[in-house]
């Protein structure tokens, strides 16, 4: 099985990118430098030894998927095609263990990230800001009861 797992990733890192993969790349190397410069962001990453998603930030546990409307979904019409139902259910089971693990998912339609690239930058303007706010909280809170700890229990 790790095998199959280990292949299916060098496929999914070695082929080119899908053009709302394209965009959503562009934005990140825009807005991570501007918004997390101190954060890298993956693409096609590999989390919990089963999903590849489109791209990542592991420093703030944020995921960022690329959907293309039709194979996932975005239309009625298409969700009767089995092989879609299939991916909207494994988007959703996806989205839920990833969430219960710490990470945030953010998923941009292809029509949004292909038509109004504008309206997807200025939601991951917000989801980077408020991604680094609760990091740095995390972190000042960590620090503090660091500090706590040791007037609580001075040394000698």
């Amino acid at each position: 099985m790790r095998v199959l797992a280990a292949a299916r990733q060098q496929l999914l890192t070695s082929r080119k990118p899908t053009r709302p993969e394209i965009v959503l790349y562009a934005m990140l190397d825009d807005l991570v430098q501007q918004y997390a410069p101190d954060e890298a962001w993956e693409r096609q990453v590999q989390l919990l030894n089963r999903w590849t998603v489109d791209a990542a930030i592991p420093g703030l546990k944020l995921v960022l998927q690329a959907d293309g409307d039709y194979w996932h979904g975005l239309y009625e019409e298409d969700q009767s095609d089995p092989r879609v139902a299939s991916n909207m259910r494994n988007d959703a089971h996806q989205d839920a263990r990833l969430t219960a693990e710490g990470w945030r998912v953010v998923r941009f339609w292809e029509r949004d990230l292909t038509g109004d690239r504008a309206a997807c930058e200025a939601r991951l303007t917000e989801e980077l800001q408020n991604r680094m706010a609760e990091y740095l909280a995390e972190l000042a809170a960590s620090a503090t009861a660091g500090r706590n700890k040791k007037a609580a229990h001075p040394e000698g």
